[in-house]
């Protein structure tokens, strides 16, 4: 179970995480591309531990500061960011 929980952790980071925002994303397999929206989801890499950590903590502050800007609200957490229609 190590070994796959490990391989996991190594496919999320691969394909979820976008080093530029230093937040997770949703991937799309059908289209086998990341997401461009954010969502809540977009927390469970940092509360599951599975986000870096140690030397990178700044990273994990990053995303976590983007994501509160996104979607914190008075009233508490929005489930995914509000974009503008064209």
């Amino acid at each position: 179970y190590r070994e796959a929980a490990q391989r996991r952790k190594e496919a999320i980071r691969h394909y979820c995480y976008d080093e530029k925002t230093g937040v997770y994303f949703d991937y799309d397999t059908v289209h086998q591309k990341r997401s461009e929206y954010v969502t809540a989801a977009s927390f469970f890499p940092y509360w599951s531990g599975l986000a870096p950590c140690g030397d990178r903590t700044e990273d994990s502050a990053k995303g976590i500061s983007l994501l509160l800007d996104k979607l914190e609200y008075s009233c508490g957490l929005a489930a995914c960011e509000k974009k503008e229609k064209d």
